[in-house]
């Protein structure tokens, strides 16, 4: 007959138990919790940086509609103005102080922001958020970025790096020259001098029969 368990052994197994298991929580705590803040963390920096390059996007789109008023109207010293504008350089400081102040408002630092050509009249905006406090247990601060673009669809285009006028023949980035004005006609001496008829104001040499549409583009996420 087989001797019976001491209840010294019994009595050992069961206190062991409980002090297993708490470790083995304790344990699965200390690899949860910062997997958990980790990913918590990843996913406010992606938040961050799809504000922040939206942000930054809208800026630059909201800050052409005023350059395009006078232009649209026909004013030629407007358009040239506009041509000569660099577009990476367009409202460059309302694009960063767009960016900055989405990125703040996720609790986040704005680390990089770029503004990148892309193809088909589009440009884009390249935003890099870092986060200010690291995941627990570690001294890693996540990053993410963003792109969003500007694709501008009537009005005006890109080309080469430069703005220009989006027309029935393709992307113009120089305006052609204005025309000569009409030679004067001889007056005849024996017919009497008639009044000077008052013109109508035409629209400034060269504008007139580019037939610009309206100012049209859109804004969003690429990557």
């Amino acid at each position: 007959m087989p001797d019976a368990p001491e209840r010294g052994d019994e009595g050992s197994t069961l206190v062991a138990l409980p002090v297993l298991v708490a470790c083995l929580v304790a344990l699965a705590l200390a690899v949860l919790i910062p997997w958990g803040d980790a990913a918590a963390s990843r996913t406010t920096s992606r938040t961050a940086a799809d504000a922040a390059a939206l942000a930054a996007a809208h800026a630059w789109d909201d800050g052409l509609h005023p350059l395009w008023a006078p232009v649209a109207s026909g004013d030629r010293t407007a358009a040239t103005s506009l041509l000569a504008l660099p577009p990476h350089s367009h409202a460059l400081a309302s694009v960063r102080a767009a960016a900055q102040q989405y990125a703040d408002a996720n609790g986040e630092d704005l680390v990089a922001l770029s503004v990148v050509a892309r193809p088909d009249s589009a440009i884009g905006f390249r935003a890099t958020t870092r986060s200010r406090h690291a995941v627990t247990g570690t001294q890693e601060r996540t990053e993410a970025t963003s792109t969003a673009e500007v694709r501008l669809e009537s009005g005006l285009c890109l080309a080469g790096g430069s703005f220009g006028l989006r027309t029935a023949h393709g992307c113009l980035t120089t305006l052609p020259e204005p025309p000569a004005p009409p030679a004067p006609t001889a007056a005849d001496p024996a017919t009497p001098a008639a009044a000077p008829a008052v013109a109508a104001p035409a629209a400034p040499p060269g504008l007139g029969d580019l037939h610009l549409g309206h100012l049209r583009s859109t804004v969003r996420l690429v990557g």
